[in-house]
């Protein structure tokens, strides 16, 4: 590879590197049988609510990938409001 396609690589690696979709997959398990989020886990059957409150782009990207486990959710972007009954 060229210097410059080395420069590519690295600068794409990057990038992924810190993507928010990604990211939250590789933290967050959540699904009809698991919840774990890093290394814990919790029974699903021991959950009431689950209340996630954040700021920045991973909060909009938690309630795209996992926004059909929760029942009422409102996330507000710069330029729109995304919700689920409120």
């Amino acid at each position: 590879m060229s210097m410059r396609e080395d420069l590519f690589a690295i600068w794409n690696a990057g990038i992924r590197a810190v993507l928010c979709e990604p990211l939250i997959r590789r933290a967050v398990v959540l699904n009809e049988t698991t919840l774990r989020v890093g290394q814990k886990t919790f029974p699903p059957d021991s959950i009431d609510r689950i209340v996630v409150i954040g700021g920045g782009k991973a909060s909009g990207y938690v309630c795209r990938i996992y926004g059909t486990y929760f029942r009422n959710y409102i996330v507000i972007w710069e330029n729109m409001i995304a919700k689920n009954k409120i």
